[in-house]
């Protein structure tokens, strides 16, 4: 698994249900495009919380997050993150001890921060490096049994590609973030 994120992008069992439909808003039109096509259904199982891979959250995230778990800012940070030098306002969630878990993923499969899940997490399957058929069809053989579901209802095609524009936009946003500006000079 190439990114670690969060199941609980729906609630068990439900499926999308509402039609197709194109958006009033032109810059979802390509997006809409890449996901028209796609079926999915969380089922809830946490495998997408485990293994290798990553989880990123921006720094507001992580006062979203840290207020959830009544804690300040820096003690979230100590306790549940670890800062990357490449990424300049971006921090790693760290696993659970001894583990490739993410680390608020409980016994029970759930998310212990699902009201305030990062955006990686919240958005997931709809991340640009799943829109291809390879990427889809490896995450659909080796990890979540929600691609292509064979209960999955209609997708909402106009919210998926909500999800997909937001998490193209945050990595590139994230990939940009150790570029040094130097005002225009040579």
């Amino acid at each position: 698994m190439a990114v670690r994120a969060a199941s609980q992008t729906a609630e068990v069992g439900t499926t999308h249900s509402h039609p197709v439909s194109s958006s009033a808003d032109p810059t979802l039109a390509p997006f809409e495009r890449m996901v028209a096509d796609k079926k999915f259904m969380c089922t809830m199982c946490g495998k997408c919380c485990t293994g290798e891979g990553e989880v990123w959250v921006s720094d507001k995230e992580a006062t979203k997050i840290a207020g959830h778990l009544d804690m300040g800012l820096p003690q979230f940070y100590d306790t549940y993150s670890k800062a990357y030098s490449k990424h300049t306002g971006w921090r790693l969630l760290k696993s659970k001890l001894g583990s490739t878990d993410c680390v608020f993923l409980g016994e029970d499969k759930k998310c212990g921060i699902h009201a305030v899940r990062p955006g990686q997490c919240s958005t997931y399957p709809w991340w640009p490096e799943m829109m291809t058929e390879e990427g889809w069809r490896w995450e659909k053989e080796n990890l979540c049994e929600g691609f292509d579901h064979p209960d999955a209802g209609e997708l909402d095609v106009v919210s998926a590609a909500k999800q997909l524009r937001d998490m193209t936009i945050q990595s590139h946003i994230k990939s940009l973030s150790h570029v040094k500006y130097n005002g225009g000079g040579k």
